[in-house]
């Protein structure tokens, strides 16, 4: 049990440094990715890209009695919803963002 919740802290700080390298969070508001109020949009990201990480379903995590309890499942599925958000530009942003990052660990310069 204690190393399946070391193994847990241990890739969650690995999956937050990631995040933050890829810069994610500029990439949402590029995006046009925002809300006005309520819960933080990378707090739903990060948690919604977390679970794919952790072989989990949205309904897996919510039952699970883990969930942060102020944000609903209503809340998961109206930003998953909104046809505001460029969805293709995030993904397309991510995209060039992760292909530089490993070009940069596979290139001629380095040691």
């Amino acid at each position: 049990m204690l190393k399946q919740i070391s193994d847990f802290s241990k890739n969650n700080n690995i999956f937050l440094s990631a995040y933050k390298e890829l810069g994610i969070d500029g990439l949402l508001s590029k995006s046009n990715i925002e809300k006005r109020n309520g819960c933080d949009v990378s707090k739903i990201f990060s948690m919604l890209l977390s679970l794919v990480f952790y072989n989990k379903t949205l309904y897996s995590y919510l039952n699970s009695g883990k969930a942060d309890t102020s944000i609903s499942k209503n809340t998961y599925d109206r930003f998953l919803g909104n046809l505001t958000y460029r969805w293709w530009h995030l993904l397309s942003r991510l995209a060039i963002s992760v292909i530089s990052f490993f070009q940069s660990l596979t290139g001629a310069g380095r040691v």
